[in-house]
């Protein structure tokens, strides 16, 4: 059996869900007029999408299927300006930005 441990290594650089989870969600078109598509790998299964303005206030909250692991949100009442999609899936949550643009 073991009678000893090795020392203790610091572990800095670490790759987390969200990095991994930001390659597989795209925006587009970014920026957005009218319609933003947020397509996501098939591999999450999402709660919910909501977008939010930089302060972090939920502005619009969608939760209905996609298709084909495409979500469209309809962004053309929002006010010119950047804004945060948070989308929060089986396995975790991931916070991307686009601009809407008119």
């Amino acid at each position: 059996g073991c009678k000893d441990t090795s020392n203790c290594l610091p572990v800095t650089n670490c790759v987390g869900f969200e990095t991994v989870m930001e390659s597989a969600v795209k925006l587009y078109p970014n920026p957005a007029s009218e319609l933003l598509n947020i397509e996501l790998s098939l591999q999450y299964q999402v709660i919910s999408i909501a977008v939010t303005d930089l302060q972090g206030r939920i502005l619009q909250v969608k939760s209905t299927p996609s298709v084909n692991g495409t979500y469209s949100l309809a962004v053309a009442e929002l006010t010119n300006g950047v804004y945060q999609i948070r989308i929060l899936t089986n396995q975790g949550q991931v916070t991307k930005r686009f601009v809407k643009f008119q």
